[in-house]
């Protein structure tokens, strides 16, 4: 699936990683497999004692990167089901008169193929996770732009609360 035309992003911020992980690292590290060496090697009346810790370090960074890719990809369908939501009122007909959205409503349902045009796609490389909601349907940058009918940057500022709850969730 292409990027969509118009859509928004959401990304793993430094500062939301830490707070999902605080705590976790200190987990690892007390779950961390140490082993005690003892060498029975003598020498003279010394004993010889190594204490080896071994970090995982992959083990616990391909945790942590599982564990903010699901968190992005859930406020990616959070933010998705709100959009469809807020788009999912249909067209009023009184009579031989349709009623639409007015400006700074919602769009309305008239056909259902904008709410059906939204989606996401996730991309995950070195850098991170990053999942993108949008649409590619051609009317909907004029609805978003032109005729002050913005449904998916409005969507997203009044959910940005949720979504920031939804990726700092700590992990278990």
């Amino acid at each position: 699936m292409a990027l969509p035309a118009i859509g928004v992003a959401i990304r793993v911020a430094a500062a939301v990683a830490r707070r999902a992980v605080a705590g976790y690292a200190k987990k690892a590290l007390a779950r961390a497999a140490v082993r005690r060496i003892a060498h029975a090697t003598r020498t003279g009346t010394q004993f010889k004692l190594e204490t080896e810790l071994d970090w995982h370090d992959k083990a616990v960074t391909k945790k942590v990167n599982k564990h903010m890719r699901r968190q992005t990809i859930a406020a990616a369908k959070h933010l998705q089901k709100s959009i469809v939501r807020n788009i999912n009122v249909p067209v009023v007909h009184s009579g031989s008169q349709v009623i639409r959205s007015m400006p700074g409503e919602y769009p309305r349902k008239e056909s259902g193929a904008l709410r059906k045009s939204i989606k996401i796609n996730t991309v995950t490389n070195k850098s991170g996770t990053t999942s993108r909601v949008g649409t590619d349907s051609p009317y909907a940058s004029i609805l978003e732009f032109d005729l002050d009918r913005s449904f998916i940057r409005r969507t997203a500022a009044e959910e940005r609360k949720t979504v920031e709850r939804i990726m700092s969730k700590k992990m278990k």
